[in-house]
């Protein structure tokens, strides 16, 4: 394995296996992380529609990306049930806000084991940050469906911070006395910020459409959409990514931007949808930005768009399909070209979706493609 310097090995929670969506059917390892599912169980806790129970979790200094989680969930004498289960926030050591829903199980009456809950595709956990499992069920009766009890908390990676639970609508209580019996496993993941230096945005050339005609690199701000003459403006983000292993098969890729302002109208709103091209080691026959980067064949285009609405504050993101994986460049640099899908809306304004590139002011700000991946 080559240097990590901006990989975040990830810690993450799940169980279930992870299905390659580019071919749908291979597997992916996973490692396991946090558990206490080969202890002995220490009685159990009653999981209702008015009792909901929670195991609470912190990440280590690096990156987390969640699949799935597994909990030993008992079963008595009733009626099936449905179990239901959440990924929350932390506020003040209790669950806070949801942030994603796992797959419901049905729990058939009598039948007790470990039972997986899994998400559709891997979230992504910020480091040194504190989270909670929640768990409900389908029923307002109280002793047919319970969560075990270990005889120790899990150990792994992941670190456990407590157990709570709420009844009804009153807030939650501290039960860590008690330790859910759960695992959670993951795959690997890297974060990287983009450089700065070959960064930047490129003007279309008016007298001959669809060609550039002015690259300008660097700077603390990048945009897409047009100018008041009608010309399409892209950008270009430039990863270096040689730090992932060698023998790294990608799984997932997401882009992030933070958005400074809106100039115009909004292009999100009357330029279609905000499109990604990328190519590897990069567009042109350098790394450093060219006006000929506009018109330069990427490596595949169209790999993924930007959903419309920002999913944290001013971030936004685009998840990249499987044709983007064999660009991402595991031994060199990868870039990604931004443009809207409408060139222009011909109503000489300018019309810019302008954020932050990767020399602004405040490292936060920056570009960022975060890549889940596994060695075979």
């Amino acid at each position: 394995m080559k240097k990590s310097a901006h990989i975040s090995i990830l810690a993450a929670i799940t169980v279930a296996a992870l299905f390659l969506q580019a071919t749908g059917t291979q597997a992916v390892p996973e490692q396991t992380l946090l558990t206490n599912t080969s202890l002995g169980t220490n009685g159990a806790g009653t999981l209702a529609g008015d009792l909901w129970r929670a195991a609470g979790f912190a990440t280590g200094s690096d990156a987390c990306a969640v699949t799935s989680v597994t909990a030993n969930i008992l079963s008595w004498t009733g009626s099936d049930q449905t179990v239901y289960a959440w990924l929350y926030t932390d506020n003040g050591g209790s669950p806070g806000g949801s942030l994603a829903e796992f797959s419901s199980v049905l729990i058939p009456a009598g039948q007790s084991g470990l039972r997986t809950f899994s998400l559709p595709r891997p979230f992504l956990l910020a480091p040194s940050t504190s989270y909670w499992f929640v768990l409900s069920t389908s029923e307002g009766g109280w002793g047919n469906i319970l969560w075990a009890f270990a005889t120790a908390a899990p150990t792994g990676v992941v670190t456990q911070t407590g157990a709570r639970h709420r009844i009804g609508g009153g807030g939650w209580e501290d039960v860590s006395y008690n330790s859910p019996m759960w695992s959670l496993q993951g795959t690997p993941a890297a974060s990287f910020t983009s450089d700065g230096v070959s960064d930047g945005h490129i003007v279309e050339d008016r007298k001959s459409p669809s060609m550039g005609k002015t690259a300008k690199p660097k700077g603390f701000v990048l945009m897409v959409g047009d100018d008041k003459r009608n010309s399409q403006v892209m950008s270009v983000l430039h990863f270096d990514t040689s730090s992932l292993p060698d023998t790294a098969v990608i799984t997932s890729a997401t882009l992030k931007i933070r958005r400074l302002d809106i100039l115009g109208d909004n292009p999100l709103s009357t330029h279609g949808s905000l499109q990604v091209d990328v190519a590897s080691p990069a567009f042109g026959a350098g790394s450093g930005l060219e006006r000929t980067d506009f018109e330069a064949s990427p490596g595949a285009s169209n790999v993924g768009a930007f959903d419309p609405s920002p999913a944290d504050g001013d971030w936004y993101s685009a998840s990249l399909g499987a044709p983007a994986f064999p660009h991402i460049h595991l031994a060199g640099t990868t870039q990604f070209r931004l443009a809207f899908s409408v060139d222009d809306d011909d109503d000489r304004t300018a019309d810019l979706f302008r954020f932050h590139s990767g020399e602004a002011r405040t490292a936060a700000d920056r570009p960022v493609l975060v890549v889940t991946y596994y060695i075979p």
